[in-house]
Protein backbone atom coordinates (compact mmCIF):
# COMPACT_ATOMS: atom_id res chain seq x y z
CA UNK A 1 0.00 0.00 0.00
CA UNK A 2 1.24 3.47 -0.97
CA UNK A 3 1.55 6.12 1.44
CA UNK A 4 2.13 9.64 1.72
CA UNK A 5 4.60 10.20 4.33
CA UNK A 6 5.13 14.34 3.76
CA UNK A 7 4.24 17.24 1.91
CA UNK A 8 5.69 20.48 1.55
CA UNK A 9 5.92 23.11 -1.48
CA UNK A 10 8.88 23.96 -3.48
CA UNK A 11 9.16 26.92 -5.53
CA UNK A 12 11.44 27.76 -8.33
CA UNK A 13 14.29 29.94 -6.53
CA UNK A 14 13.38 33.13 -9.56
CA UNK A 15 10.43 35.38 -8.20
CA UNK A 16 9.67 38.86 -9.30
CA UNK A 17 7.30 41.38 -9.00
CA UNK A 18 5.01 42.16 -12.25
CA UNK A 19 6.87 45.52 -12.25
CA UNK A 20 10.19 44.02 -12.18
CA UNK A 21 9.72 41.99 -15.57
CA UNK A 22 7.66 44.81 -16.90
CA UNK A 23 10.86 46.91 -16.38
CA UNK A 24 13.31 44.45 -17.73
CA UNK A 25 11.80 43.74 -20.69
CA UNK A 26 10.91 47.26 -21.33
CA UNK A 27 14.87 47.93 -21.08
CA UNK A 28 15.68 45.67 -24.00
CA UNK A 29 13.19 46.84 -26.21
CA UNK A 30 14.15 48.65 -29.70
CA UNK A 31 13.36 52.12 -29.39
CA UNK A 32 10.16 52.81 -31.57
CA UNK A 33 8.73 49.64 -30.36
CA UNK A 34 5.23 49.50 -28.50
CA UNK A 35 6.32 50.20 -24.97
CA UNK A 36 3.05 51.61 -24.29
CA UNK A 37 1.39 48.04 -25.27
CA UNK A 38 3.56 46.14 -22.87
CA UNK A 39 2.83 48.19 -19.97
CA UNK A 40 -0.69 47.61 -20.61
CA UNK A 41 -0.79 43.85 -21.19
CA UNK A 42 1.12 43.62 -18.12
CA UNK A 43 -0.96 45.89 -16.32
CA UNK A 44 -4.02 44.21 -17.20
CA UNK A 45 -2.55 40.76 -16.43
CA UNK A 46 -3.68 41.41 -12.77
CA UNK A 47 -0.43 39.51 -11.74
CA UNK A 48 1.25 40.05 -8.60
CA UNK A 49 4.35 38.04 -8.84
CA UNK A 50 5.47 35.38 -11.17
CA UNK A 51 7.80 32.19 -10.74
CA UNK A 52 10.28 32.65 -13.73
CA UNK A 53 13.31 32.06 -15.61
CA UNK A 54 16.27 34.80 -14.59
CA UNK A 55 15.58 38.03 -15.32
CA UNK A 56 18.31 38.12 -17.73
CA UNK A 57 16.74 35.05 -19.96
CA UNK A 58 13.61 37.84 -20.34
CA UNK A 59 15.57 39.50 -22.33
CA UNK A 60 16.49 36.75 -24.38
CA UNK A 61 12.76 36.72 -25.10
CA UNK A 62 12.93 40.79 -26.06
CA UNK A 63 13.98 39.57 -29.85
CA UNK A 64 10.59 37.91 -30.33
CA UNK A 65 8.61 40.57 -29.03
CA UNK A 66 10.80 43.27 -31.30
CA UNK A 67 9.45 42.22 -34.56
Amino acid sequence: MTRVLAASTVLPPHRYTQQEITADLLSGLPSGSHRDLVRRLHAAAGVESRLALPLDRHRDLVVLLAW
